[in-house]
Order: C-alpha cells, then sequence, then structure tokens
C-alpha cells in the first residue's frame, strides 16, 4: 500500500481521520487529528526509519489549517504564532553531525532517513489524557499494524532506531538496553534495530552527550544492515 493511500486513511483534514481507537468510547470528542507521515521523495528507498513514539501537539491544531499536521516539518515557518520545537532542532543538529543532511540544511529531507511516529494520536483512547503521556497498548498495537508496519515496507526500510523508551515499547512491546543493535521482526519483516536517546534536549544532552554518543552506534548500525552512507 502506498504512502499516499496511508496518508489518505490516517487524516484528510479536520473533519476526516482515523478514529478506529475512540469508537465508542467516551474520549471520542477529545481526540484530535492525527499526524501524517512524510510523503515527500519517496519514490527511492529510505534504509532508515527514525522512529519516535508519537506526537504531543495535535491539540494546538485541532481546527487549524495546517491539519493534516505532518512529522517535524517547521509549521513554525507557516503559523509565526508557532517556534520550532527544541526536540526538532536537535533531530537536525544530529543528521548534520551524521551526514545525512548537509550541514547548513535546516531540512531533515534526506536520501538516507524516514522519520515518523509508532502512534499518530496525541490523546489516550483510555484515559482521555493529552500531551506527554503514554497511550495505552491496545492504542498503540492497532496503530502500528494499521500504519507503521505498512510505512516501513513502503520506504524500503533496512533498519529502524526507537528515539526514547516509549518508541520502542510501542512498536515491539519492550525496550531493549540503550545503543544495543538487535534483528527485530515488525510486522512481516526483519530489521536491525536500536534505541537511542530522544532528540528532546535533557536526553540528547545527557544519554547522548549532545549528539557525540549516537555517532560511533549509528555507523556500527550501518554497518550491520549493509547501509552505505
Amino acid at each position: 500500500m502506498s504512502l499516499a493511500k496511508l496518508k489518505s486513511q490516517l487524516c484528510q483534514g479536520v473533519e476526516r481521520y482515523c478514529d478506529v481507537c475512540f469508537r465508542g468510547t467516551q474520549f471520542k470528542g477529545r481526540q484530535n487529528p492525527p499526524n501524517v507521515f512524510r510523503t515527500a521523495n519517496t519514490c527511492a528507498p529510505r534504509p532508515i526509519a527514525f522512529i519516535f513514539d508519537k506526537p504531543n501537539d495535535n491539540t494546538k491544531y485541532k481546527k487549524s489549517k495546517l491539519v493534516p499536521i505532518t512529522i517535524y516539518d517547521d509549521r513554525a515557518g507557516v503559523d509565526p504564532h508557532l517556534a520550532r520545537a527544541p526536540s526538532h532542532l536537535t533531530l537536525i543538529l544530529l543528521c548534520r553531525q551524521l551526514g545525512l543532511i548537509p550541514n547548513d540544511s535546516d531540512s531533515l529531507e534526506s536520501p538516507y532517513i524516514y522519520v515518523t511516529n509508532a502512534v499518530k494520536c496525541d490523546v489516550c483512547a483510555v484515559t482521555g489524557r493529552t500531551g506527554r503521556v503514554k497511550v495505552n497498548d491496545e492504542q498503540a498495537d492497532r496503530c502500528r499494524g494499521l500504519f507503521l508496519e505498512h510505512e516501513l515496507v513502503e520506504v524500503g526500510a533496512r533498519a529502524v532506531m526507537f528515539f526514547g523508551v516509549n518508541a520502542q515499547q510501542y512498536t515491539i512491546g519492550r525496550s531493549t538496553p540503550l545503543w544495543s543493535i538487535e534483528r527485530q521482526c515488525i510486522g512481516s519483516q526483519d530489521y536491525w534495530s536500536m534505541r537511542v536517546p530522544h532528540t528532546s534536549p535533557t536526553p540528547f544532552n545527557t544519554h547522548g552527550a549532545r549528539g557525540r554518543n549516537y555517532n560511533a552506534p549509528f555507523w556500527k548500525l550501518c554497518r550491520q544492515a549493509g547501509i552505505e552512507i
């Protein structure tokens, strides 16, 4: 299934979007339009998938003209009320450092990486809570089966990097030691995988040593997956 078709199934606008997890629940009215994944230049394979946990800002855009919301796209350039998120800034810094984008680039468009979220909604269908909260396991499992598994196949990913514990738990139901590389089945495909610190400033600067600690594990993952950059 193409990314364009998956994107259409996930979110077409403020009135038409996936609500499978919220049907018949008391929190249906709290759901916000889900994030959609990046679709630009996807005719060529993207060998490495950067997987984050879930959005935590959809509430701000529930009735915005910026819906469908795209992952890490710079909406600050469209809406003067928005600032670029700190985790966005550090992800750009990391991609520059790893040679995935030019040193003078502020864009995450790269022939090597595909950026997405494991879960597309920022509201838990069981608790109704939103923001920096964890969604329930059933919601995560359903979202992965409906979207993430197909995304990884469509972009031809061979390796995945989970940014943070929740991203990994939403995808495979458990967490592995930081920087540990293993072969992991996601859906019907196997991928070389690794969990790394989230690009939020605190984990990026502490566990990630301002990006320096990502270098050697990243290149080791690439070698394991047979990826040349």
